[in-house]
Formats: C-alpha cells, structure tokens, sequence
C-alpha cells in the first residue's frame, strides 16, 4: 500500500530510515502508523497543523521517538487505531483525501466519530474526537523522519490513561513510558501532580507500588528516583 503524502515529503536520507524501520514491522501496526504519518502530513500540507493533536498510543509513539529517534519505534507495543482530537476542519480534509467506508458517531461520547478506511490488508479505524482549537492550544508540535506531528502534552496523556491502566496492560504500559518523558523533560512531581484529580492519584499511586523501573517490557520510563519521589509525594497526598 502506497502512502504518497507521507513517502513524497521524506528526502532520500529519511526515505531509507523510513524503510528500514517499516520492514521491521507487522500489520496491523505498519499499516495503522503509515495512515497516522500521512495524515498527519495532510493536515501539514493543508496548513492544518494547528487544527488537530495525536492523542491514545500514537501520541505516545511520538513523545518516545521525540526523546529516543525512529529507531526505537519496533520495540514499541503497536497499536491498530489512530486516535485524533481535531477541529471540523481537519475532519473534513481528511474525508476529502481518504475513502472511508463508514462514518459513524459514538454511542458514548457525543463529539466522538469513528471513521473506517478499507485498506488492503483489513479496515483501520480512526477515532475523532471533535473539538475547538482553544482546546487544542496547548498541543506541542515533534517530528517523525521530518514529518510535523502535532499531539497533546504527555501530562494530558497520562490523564486519559490512569483510570484504565488499573485494568488495561496496555495502558499502563503507556504511563510508565510517559513518566519517563517527563523526567526527561525536568517536570518535577508536585508540577506534574498537583493537577490530577483524587481518584486519579490514588490509580497513579497503586499502579506505582505494583512495578518497578525496571519492570517494563521496554526499559525507557522513569528512574527509579523519579519512581520513589513519585509515590512518596503522591502517598502524603493521599494520607491527608
């Protein structure tokens, strides 16, 4: 399957790094990264970056391959869906360069769509969530092989996910590697933890006391410092 945004914006260098890395992986991984990347490219070429923000693993994706580069990207855990928050402009530029055979709104959330792209190798699924572009204001702009790539904040990310790590492998996967880019990026604990809500701390918390640092299947999280200064300040939080 060809993805011509994507493939026609990398210059020869990027190109080879690109095939390199992509023939390490398995659909419906390989296929659900392409989509993301040229999409993302999309937007770019549109000059609709600032219209949309990764969210979900491939907003975690790219935080790891902004502090890791591309070649960390077959040890990450995969992903089948794109998740997207985006403005209605962005919506429809993508109906406009996609044929999806279905679009359909959530039963759950009511500014969520999920849009359906029949590719070679099976359906794919992006999850849209509509939203404002003052919501958006605080997305944060990285690269992939030179492609802009607009995602949420991992603080942002890290929110989403707390709730569902308690059941979800996956997830908590994913909030182990994101307090790694925080430390990476010097967020001390109290700037990080003074906004989540209560239960959300307790869920941090007894996620935190049921790993260690060096229980990740793939070893780029936190420190194991950063792993206690967390759950001490977030136990006398909890104690008060």
């Amino acid at each position: 399957m060809a993805f011509s945004n994507l493939e026609d914006r990398l210059d020869v260098a990027q190109y080879e790094s690109y095939l390199s890395v992509m023939c390490d992986l398995k659909d419906p991984f390989k296929t659900a990264f392409s989509y993301a990347l040229d999409m993302a490219c999309v937007l770019d070429t549109n000059q609709l970056r600032g219209e949309y923000a990764l969210f979900g693993g491939y907003g975690v994706l790219t935080h790891i391959v902004d502090r890791f580069g591309e070649k960390i990207i077959p040890i990450w855990r995969g992903s089948n869906d794109v998740d997207m928050l985006g403005t209605m402009k962005a919506l429809t530029a993508l109906k406009s360069f996609y044929p999806f055979k279905s679009d359909l709104p959530s039963p759950n959330l009511e500014n969520k769509r999920t849009l359906i792209i029949a590719g070679e190798t099976g359906d794919y699924k992006l999850d849209f969530c509509v939203t404002s572009s003052e919501d958006l204001a605080a997305r944060e702009n990285k690269s992939i092989w030179g492609v802009p790539v607009s995602v949420i904040s991992p603080i942002r990310l890290i929110g989403n996910k707390i709730l569902l790590a308690k059941d979800e492998s996956k997830q908590k996967e994913d909030v182990l590697q994101l307090l790694g880019i925080l430390e990476y990026h010097g967020m001390e604990v109290p700037d990080f933890v003074k906004d989540l809500s209560s239960d959300k701390r307790i869920s941090l918390y007894d996620l935190l006391m049921g790993v260690s640092p060096e229980g990740n299947r793939v070893n780029i999280g936190a420190s194991e410092d950063y792993f206690k200064s967390l759950k001490v300040y977030l136990r006398k939080l909890i104690s008060r």
